[in-house]
């Protein structure tokens, strides 16, 4: 006998579920099976191909630590690594869970919520396997983090140090109703936007946003105004 691979004239019964090249080489398309054969000088022989779907070999889940202040979110993303190699986001597929709800709840989605100050693991669950991640809630920013968060980047707009308008009602929580929500929607505006606050940029760090908005959730938890 000899090998006469590259000789023969390949094909794929159902070229929806496998795909061969010339050379013999044959790709799976979508689950199911396929009848591939071999034909040279009149004379051929087949042999049945099944594609089987790719399994999950494991969930990783970001951010591994990360923290949240009582009352604002966090999300959290689920990458699936499969058998075929391939990587996909699977936060929409997999079982969200809270080892402690009474510290954080987590939505279908991934979504974590603060609830109380503490630490929770958030795992995510699909097929058999599983990971998790670590989220501290922390207690609403102090009086002293805002105060320096807004003298710090509100004063060019706002005096120096700070002691008009929007910015200052949050330290003083008057007319926190009447700014709050704006406030709340300009510093979350994209970079180079004409409504971000401070205006011109640059944008916020994450930190500073999550200060202000805790601030913002607490003193709307606390005040009837």
């Amino acid at each position: 006998s000899m090998e006469i691979s590259s000789s023969v004239t390949w094909a794929s019964s159902n070229t929806n579920i496998v795909t061969i090249q010339t050379s013999g080489i044959a790709s799976g398309i979508s689950v199911g099976s396929s009848t591939i054969s071999a034909t040279l000088d009149g004379i051929s022989g087949s042999a049945t191909l099944t594609v089987t779907a790719a399994t999950l070999n494991s969930i990783s889940v970001t951010p591994t630590t990360t923290s949240v202040f009582i009352g604002l979110t966090k999300s959290f993303i689920a990458t699936g690594t499969y058998s075929n190699g391939n990587t996909s986001n699977i936060s929409n597929s997999v079982t969200w869970s809270s080892n402690n709800t009474s510290i954080a709840t987590v939505s279908s989605k991934g979504v974590v919520t603060g609830i109380s100050a503490g630490v929770a693991t958030i795992t995510a669950t699909l097929e058999g396997e599983s990971n998790s991640a670590n989220i501290t809630v922390n207690f609403a920013a102090t009086f002293q983090e805002v105060s320096n968060v807004i003298n710090t980047n509100c004063n060019i707009c706002h005096g120096s140090p700070t002691n008009n308008s929007a910015p200052m009602s949050l330290t003083t929580y008057s007319e926190i109703s009447l700014f709050a929500d704006s406030i709340s929607n300009r510093i979350n505006r994209s970079e180079g936007s004409n409504q971000l606050m401070p205006k011109d940029g640059p944008k916020l760090s994450e930190s500073y946003i999550a200060i202000i908005d805790s601030w913002i959730a607490d003193g709307k938890l606390n005040n009837s105004c």
